[in-house]
């Protein structure tokens, strides 16, 4: 059996809110076209503020799931007081929490039962982001289960497992710093203000991906 009280891994804790904004009677400047992004010093977390047409949402996300509700707060604050936001901040936040993709934290598979997605654990750990991979993965697992032919034991659906590991890459490494925080929080610093680091590191590696080949080409697909 799966069991929801294995080893977990690193937890990602995030709130966020959306709300509708009256673009003509708007105090605060977010452009429509243009996501904004704003990292913790320490680079454990990050903010985001973006338009949806008439809509605004704004959140934030950290390894640390015991300050996320503080944090909020002052990131709240720190977009008001340069007018990103509306000064009013009676939004109704949502929570959630999942797991990076980094270490293995749990069993997927077992028989007659599939992980995937946010449940497998297979977020990003540079980002964060787990849409894509649960796509991927919810991809394989059904190419596992028409290859499985009907028998759905855990050895039968193996190449899943087999398929993730390939995929993501998952690994025991800790995503635990070896440096001290106020080392690590200078290093982010500077290297936040170098515009090759942030297009090259940050958005094409860490949040695009875009060195990455599309999964149809290693997905085994049997049509029946």
């Amino acid at each position: 059996m799966l069991n929801a009280g294995e080893r977990s891994g690193p937890v990602v804790a995030a709130q966020e809110a959306e709300f509708p904004v009256d673009a003509a009677a708007a105090s605060f400047a977010v452009d429509g076209e243009t996501p904004e992004l704003y990292f913790s010093a320490d680079l454990n977390g990050y903010g985001w503020c973006f338009r949806k047409q008439n809509y605004l949402n704004v959140g934030l996300g950290l390894l640390d799931g015991h300050a996320c509700s503080a944090a909020t707060r002052s990131f709240v604050s720190y977009l008001q007081k340069r007018g990103r936001v509306p000064a009013s901040s009676s939004w109704r936040w949502r929570g959630h929490a999942y797991l990076l993709a980094e270490p293995r934290a749990r069993r997927v598979l077992e028989d007659g039962v599939m992980l995937i997605g946010d449940a497998a654990g297979l977020a990003y750990p540079q980002s964060g982001e787990g849409i894509r991979p649960a796509i991927e993965s919810g991809l394989m697992a059904a190419a596992a289960i028409l290859t499985a032919g009907g028998n759905y034991s855990r050895d039968r659906l193996a190449s899943y497992e087999q398929q993730l590991q390939a995929r993501f890459g998952l690994s025991d490494r800790s995503h635990t710093s070896v440096l001290p925080a106020a080392v690590m929080s200078a290093l982010a610093i500077g290297l936040m203000r170098v515009p090759a680091f942030v297009r090259h590191i940050v958005l094409d590696r860490w949040f695009l991906r875009s060195a990455e080949p599309p999964l149809g080409r290693s997905v085994n697909w049997v049509i029946g």
